[in-house]
């Protein structure tokens, strides 16, 4: 039974409140606002990621575990004009996430002064 509630999608177009707020690729600490003009800097909100020069939406947001908690995401991209579809894997652990997407791995860490928002 578990195992089926694990599974149950997420509402399409809404990030899980555990991954809102701003992050930076990378594992050194990140702290705002000394932050916010880096290229290397990430703001998830409720409906989708803001990046330098990116925005992404989730179109099918799933979580595959618990512990650690961790999601698929099929999204949509739009980089300089174009727009890509991708799956990605989003693994949470303390004071960072993992993101997958093929080969593609990057660690993010959270910035001290973002807490998840609702």
């Amino acid at each position: 039974m578990a195992a089926a509630a694990a599974a149950a999608p997420v509402h399409a177009a809404h990030y899980p409140v555990e991954l809102r707020g701003a992050w930076h690729v990378g594992t050194a600490p990140c702290r705002l606002p000394e932050a916010a003009d880096s290229d290397g800097l990430i703001t998830i909100g409720r409906d989708g990621i803001a990046a330098y020069e990116a925005r992404t939406s989730a179109y099918s947001i799933r979580r595959i575990a618990s512990v650690p908690p961790t999601w698929r995401l099929d999204e949509l991209e739009d980089y300089e004009g174009e727009t890509r579809r991708f799956t990605r894997t989003i693994v949470l652990t303390a004071g960072s996430f993992t993101s997958t997407e093929g080969r593609q791995v990057d660690t993010y860490t959270r910035c001290s002064g973002s807490a998840p928002r609702r």
